[in-house]
């Protein structure tokens, strides 16, 4: 259903058309300098250039990323230097990108592009661990873990930073994404994305996915507070006396007493549960068709949707829905090559990174589109579930085509054509959807190193251990 201040008739080309304007707008202008006499002078790498940039940037190198990027602007004499490059994306502030991604989200709900599961926008929210440059202001910025080995700053040998991304599973991209530092935990994250995006989905109904490192119990009445719902994987010790109780879906009581409310951290939840102290759950207890890398042969929910709604089954296959944020992780880190940075700055390379995943959510509003035509498309006897397109194909159309072009130069009758055309030959690179398949990921036997990645584990490699006869596959 549609809300008022929808925009009707609004297509994928229209709103690639407004996201020239998101860039351009003058409002962003105050968050994208670190100080204020940057970018005040009149310079071929503009503010607005420099965005566009990282957005668009796909080379091996910084060379080939300049050579790319001003051949596909059909203005080569015009090319910088890789100093004048890297003094420019100094001046540039991280935080411009979550500007823009509020105007993105914003825009987005408010048009009538938005696809719906049963009504609801389904959201994931999930972490990743993601390698910054090696660096005194990084580490000075990010910190790192003391141990026996690393005792000071001068020891350390690598630097890692928290992502906490929430994900639009519906509509194929990410409203709100935060970085923060080596040690920070996943809530602090996830409720930064929660403030970021609420505004925007004021007035649409939307479901929340979360594995059980979100258990938290000040998540509930947040959701309570702000009318949303919530699919929550729960730890096996979370109020087990009371879980006990449920034979297989059922609701508990969660009294929220002093002691807890002492460990809330936001003041409106705090608020809000002194009021209500009581919290109402339905927990769910599904049953696996496979046992998982655990071993673990059931998982229990936390819920509020009504059974009206949402049947038991109904729930675990939602909450199934929730493995394509791990799926975008391993897009940004494998195919879009987010953790190549080329830089030593922490702000630079923040930059980099969040300049990646814009590029997921273009893609991705137009590969929700396409899925949605595809994924009706069956055979008789085989394929019965239908189809996908695959991302690497789309992403490479992003990168090679004149999109770039005539998103900057907005360009209408050019960016409609050429949107048509990359939409067309996704249709014909399109891939069976299999469900409920299950690989063994641990304890796989293999007869040499293996050459692949995890989509799990983003850039790293299996680990393996030697086995009779070959090598056997470990746990990160």
């Amino acid at each position: 259903m549609m809300k008022n201040g929808v925009v009707k008739n609004f297509r994928v080309i229209d709103f690639y058309k407004l996201f020239n304007s998101f860039i351009n707008d003058s409002s962003i202008f105050p968050t994208i300098r670190i100080r204020k006499e940057d970018f005040t002078r009149d310079r071929e790498l503009t503010a607005f250039k420099l965005l566009f940039y990282l957005i668009f940037r796909n080379g091996k190198t910084i060379n080939q990323d300049l050579i790319k990027f001003y051949n596909l602007l059909d203005i080569p004499e015009l090319i910088v230097s890789k100093q004048a490059l890297s003094k420019a994306l100094r001046k540039i502030n991280p935080k411009v990108f979550e500007h823009l991604f509020a105007k993105f989200s914003s825009s987005f709900y408010k048009s009538d592009l938005v696809k719906t599961y049963h009504g609801y926008i389904v959201l994931a929210e999930d972490g990743s661990t993601v390698e910054a440059p090696l660096s005194d202001a990084s580490l000075d910025y990010f910190g790192f873990s003391a141990n026996q080995y690393i005792k000071e700053k001068k020891d350390a040998k690598k630097v890692s930073a928290k992502v906490g991304g929430l994900f639009d599973l519906t509509n194929g991209f990410f409203p709100s994404i935060t970085i923060g530092k080596h040690n920070d935990s996943e809530l602090p994250l996830a409720f930064s994305n929660l403030e970021n995006v609420m505004s925007s989905l004021e007035d649409r109904k939307a479901i929340y996915l979360a594995d059980r490192y979100y258990g938290s119990v000040e998540l509930f009445p947040f959701f309570e507070l702000y009318h949303k719902n919530y699919c929550i994987r729960a730890k096996s010790n979370f109020y087990k006396d009371q879980v006990a109780l449920i034979d297989e879906d059922g609701w508990i009581d969660l009294m929220i007493d002093n002691t807890w409310l002492h460990r809330f951290k936001r003041e409106d939840t705090k608020k809000f549960t002194s009021h209500y102290p009581s919290v109402r759950i339905r927990v769910i207890k599904h049953t696996l068709a496979h046992p998982n890398d655990n071993g673990e042969t059931q998982h229990i929910y936390f819920t509020n949707l009504s059974e009206d709604e949402f049947s038991k089954d109904e729930i675990a296959k939602l909450y199934s829905f929730r493995w394509d944020i791990e799926t975008q992780y391993k897009y940004l880190k494998v195919d879009l090559e987010s953790e190549r940075f080329n830089t030593t700055s922490p702000y630079v390379f923040m930059c980099k990174f969040l300049g990646k995943v814009m590029m997921i959510n273009l893609i991705g509003i137009l590969m929700s589109e396409v899925n949605m035509e595809v994924r009706e498309k069956s055979t008789a006897t085989h394929h019965l579930y239908g189809f996908k397109t695959k991302f690497c194909n789309l992403k490479d159309f992003f990168y090679e085509s004149k999109l770039l072009y005539f998103i900057y130069y907005d360009t209408l009758p050019g960016l409609s054509h050429i949107v048509k055309v990359i939409t067309e030959n996704s249709k014909k690179r399109i891939v069976p959807i299999r469900p409920d398949r299950h690989y063994k990921r641990y304890g796989r036997f293999l007869k040499s190193p293996p050459n692949y990645r995890f989509s799990k584990d983003g850039r790293n490699q299996p680990k393996t251990r030697k086995v009779q006869g070959g090598l056997a596959t470990v746990r990160p």
